[in-house]
């Protein structure tokens, strides 16, 4: 298989080795999963949902997929990270879909959970498959990010993250630059992450991951 977890993991549970086989085969032809939706995915692979679903599942528990907390526009479908969503409901009071211009309140969205590459994609790809990237997956190159961007990034829970670089932002004014120009529903605040990284990995080396 193109994944070595996902050849585990059908090893390990029979009854999923088809499903397991069908989403590697996809993943194989994408060559990354930069955003992934359990419906749309299913419907691709030609496989229910729920068995997708618990698929991905397995694959985010091992660190090759990370879960996203996505808010769905219900007018168009254009999804915006949960993160994001909030930080720019805190600062505007509304957000409106990049998409369609709607006001997204509890009626016109919902929270949904999307999947894309975890920290440990790249490692679970045999050295024979891999490209030949410039860095490594998980891995970013010094500049400025928005929280969302950190934690989809190294697979942490986007909230939590948020609020870890909201209180060392307040000891530290200069681990970011304030977006002063932003368009509307940016993110408020990118962070460097050279002057961050050590609040990523004292995440990381604590085990939080994104909730179940």
């Amino acid at each position: 298989m193109y994944l070595t977890e996902c050849a585990r993991l059908a090893k390990e549970h029979p009854a999923m080795a088809g499903v397991f086989e069908r989403i590697d085969s996809q993943f194989q032809k994408m060559e990354s999963a930069e955003l992934i939706r359990s419906d749309d995915f299913g419907s691709l692979i030609g496989i229910e949902r729920n068995r997708v679903v618990s698929a991905l599942e397995m694959l985010a528990a091992t660190g090759v997929l990370c879960r996203i907390e996505m808010v769905d526009c219900l007018h168009c479908s254009m999804a915006v990270a949960k993160a994001d969503f909030d930080e720019v409901l805190e600062d505007d009071g509304e957000y409106r879909c990049t998409s369609c211009d709607q006001r997204l309140t509890g009626r016109s969205s919902q929270v949904i959970t999307a999947y894309r590459n975890g920290v440990k994609w790249r490692a679970s790809i045999p050295a024979r498959e891999q490209p030949q990237p410039p860095t490594q997956a998980g891995e970013l190159t010094d500049g400025l990010y928005s929280a969302s961007e950190l934690a989809q990034r190294y697979g942490l829970g986007q909230d939590a993250l948020r609020k870890k670089l909201e209180r060392y932002r307040e000891r530290h004014l200069d681990c970011c630059v304030e977006n002063s120009d932003r368009r509307l529903r940016a993110p408020r605040y990118l962070y460097k992450l050279k002057d961050v990284k050590g609040v990523i990995d004292e995440m990381l080396a604590s085990g939080e991951r994104p909730a179940k």
